[in-house]
């Protein structure tokens, strides 16, 4: 969220135009951080929720975010079809593409942007083995809470890859390329990152284990969303010439969060 908020400083039209599936990804995002939340509401050790419960819990957010997915694949996939039937009735008697299509060959061949693909993921996963381990040294070091580094020097690297892509999209005008991008990272880093987290851990449950500060990233989290959300509708109302006031507002949440985890954690 605070990614989509600082390329709106610049790329302000970010929200522009938005497709029904970026939407939907809006809308999915909010479902599970609501899951999330709530999940680590009930861990609380006050509540006596037993530990096997908030240990199978995290499967219902995997099954919403299949469902959220086939729901956008779905919105996806009617829109393909309707292309097709656009591209077919605009297709000469000869076979050639009518006004508006052109069909060329891809820059590169297919396995090697393949072999591109996986390379690029193989160097991600590898770093981010290296990332975790010097962060739980820095918070050593420093004597800083695991939470706060968790919360706030982790996914500051962990995203990085993501604002490069977003920036590159931006750049070759593709922006709702580079917002679903960001909306889709929430919502699979949610559904199935956190819940496969929760299952392979196995000293307890991973939600009545973890700290409750982490409820103020969440909070923080659904409120930068649901600003964001009525900017997919229509586009933020200019608070300068470049700035939304959703943007400044979504900045302010991020650094107040920040605040409190480092004073509470």
């Amino acid at each position: 969220m605070l990614v989509i908020a600082v390329l709106g400083i610049k790329w302000h039209g970010i929200l522009r135009d938005p497709t029904v599936e970026t939407r939907q990804m809006g809308s999915a995002g909010v479902i599970l951080l609501l899951m999330a939340g709530g999940i680590l509401i009930l861990g609380r050790e006050e509540l006596g929720v037993p530990s096997w419960i908030i240990r199978v819990l995290p499967i219902t957010m995997i099954v919403a975010y299949v469902i959220t997915a086939l729901w956008t694949i779905g919105q996806l996939g009617s829109v393909l079809r309707s292309f097709r039937r656009s591209g077919r009735s605009t297709t000469s008697t000869d076979g050639s593409a009518g006004p508006g299509f052109s069909f060329g060959r891809p820059s590169a061949p297919l396995m090697k942007n393949i072999g591109g693909y996986l390379f690029a993921v193989g160097i991600v996963t590898v770093g981010g083995i290296w990332l975790a381990i010097a962060a739980d040294g820095v918070s050593d070091a420093m004597g800083w809470s695991s939470s706060f580094v968790g919360a706030q020097f982790l996914p500051i690297s962990t995203t990085l890859p993501e604002f490069s892509v977003a920036l590159a999209s931006l750049r070759i005008g593709a922006p709702d390329l580079a917002l679903s991008n960001l909306l889709g990272s929430n919502m699979f880093n949610i559904g199935i990152v956190l819940s496969a987290d929760s299952l392979a851990y196995t000293k307890g449950a991973l939600f009545t284990d973890v700290s409750s500060i982490h409820l103020i990233a969440t909070a923080a989290g659904l409120a930068m969303t649901l600003i964001l959300i009525p900017g997919l509708v229509s586009s933020s109302r200019p608070f300068t010439r470049t700035v939304g006031l959703k943007t400044v507002t979504k900045i302010g949440v991020y650094a107040s969060m920040s605040s409190l985890i480092f004073v509470f954690s």
